[in-house]
């Protein structure tokens, strides 16, 4: 079994948006405490490089109480350069695209930015665009992919990385085949440590359960996506 985690809040719209919030630092612990209770304990935790993974791996270990294993870094599981492509397509795309012109003239945490965001990255995904030096859609997927066949050769181990919802989506897409834009949008759907568990039968992967935060109580304010 390997669950794929979301990192818990970031720091959205801050100087440094790669560290938690302290609300995703609550997350995460609910994460940790709720992981300290499965039947079976998570034997592997890895987290990719960013900040906000190793800030979201430590606080789980702290809500599970010593339940959780000592914490391993694999660069594969890294999120794509979302800021990046957005500073460097965003502008000329807006003169075409009437979503992204909108949502640039608004700027700052509105829906239509944000709107705006997801728009050059949809493109990105389709390959709408050179990426020079900046990653591609295809080297991303092929990177998350390598760690991903990494996790699997740990057979008959339940492994636990958190990551970022970029690769979450790329490996639903690699169950279920979905075009690349489409796995884009579902990983905007993933909510902050949260839980998306997969198994192997055959040396393939299945979805065995998606976006799980059953952990988390809306009525607090726990349940959001970036």
């Amino acid at each position: 079994m390997i669950a794929l985690i979301r990192h818990g809040q970031a720091s959205f719209g801050a100087a440094d948006y790669d560290q938690l919030s302290p609300l995703g630092g609550q997350q995460s612990k609910k994460l940790g405490a709720a992981l300290a209770r499965w039947r079976r304990p998570i034997e592997v935790l890895i987290a990719g490089p960013m900040k906000r993974h190793r800030q979201t791996a430590d606080a789980m270990r702290e809500g599970a109480a010593g339940a959780l294993p000592e914490l391993v870094f694999d660069e594969a599981f890294a999120e794509f350069p979302a800021f990046s492509l957005v500073r460097r397509f965003g502008p000329a795309l807006a003169s075409t695209d009437p979503v992204i012109a909108a949502g640039f003239a608004e700027g700052g945490h509105s829906d239509a930015f944000k709107r705006a965001v997801f728009r050059v990255i949809e493109l990105w995904a389709e390959g709408a665009f050179d990426t020079e030096e900046l990653e591609s859609f295809a080297r991303f997927e092929e990177r998350v992919r390598e760690g991903l066949d990494r996790v699997h050769a740990m057979k008959g181990q339940r492994v636990a990385v958190v990551t970022s919802g970029g690769p979450v989506g790329v490996a639903v897409r690699a169950c279920l085949e979905i075009p690349p834009g489409r796995a884009m949008h579902l990983a905007w759907s993933v909510v902050n440590a949260s839980v998306t568990e997969f198994v192997y039968r055959g040396g393939h992967p299945m979805l065995f359960r998606f976006n799980a935060h059953d952990h988390l109580d809306d009525e607090d304010g726990l349940i959001t996506f970036v």
